[in-house]
């Protein structure tokens, strides 16, 4: 009802994050997911993306496939949700920048080309996590790079994770 009444007919939902007493896909019900389900749609509100926030290109194996596993339960909860898409994470937490998988639009055309599913594989552009404190002083810089990643992104946006953030010197 919150949303409806601030105007929203559309929704991220990251259900860990956003509903008490849901710590994690793995113990989660399906009379919840009911729950959940019927109060969105007794307001008319999609659930666009439903986010599990797993880093899916984690260096290390196990974190890795603990990722994987959690993406796949939450691909159950998606279909049971309504919810359009999933959105996972890529370089989410403490990487270097060699660790980073999708730092660059060059390198998030190889993995678009590589997964080569234009049906399936969407991305959620998440904006705020391209920029670095410097890079939000040149109002140029962020137009063009912007252009670049939906250039390279085109008819695969899935999403666009809009956020509010203060970039400042530090």
């Amino acid at each position: 009802a919150t949303l409806r009444a601030k105007g929203y007919n559309a929704a991220q939902l990251a259900m860990p994050r956003a509903i008490a007493g849901i710590e994690d896909f793995s113990h989660i019900t399906d009379k919840q997911l009911a729950e959940i389900r019927t109060a969105f749609a007794a307001q008319d509100v999609e659930i666009s993306v439903l986010s599990c926030y797993q880093d899916l290109s984690a260096p290390d194996a196990d974190t890795r496939r603990t990722a994987v596993d959690t993406v796949k339960r939450t691909l159950g909860c998606a279909k049971l949700l309504g919810a359009k898409m999933v959105g996972s994470e890529t370089a989410w937490g403490a990487c270097t920048d060699e660790e980073k998988a999708v730092c660059t639009p060059e390198l998030l055309r190889t993995v678009l080309d590589t997964a080569a599913d234009t049906q399936h594989c969407k991305v959620v552009f998440d904006p705020v996590n391209l920029f670095c404190a410097k890079d939000g002083q040149d109002k140029a810089y962020q137009t063009a790079h912007w252009s670049r990643w939906l250039e390279v992104i085109g008819s695969q946006l899935g999403a666009v994770h809009v956020k509010d953030c203060r970039i400042e010197a530090d």
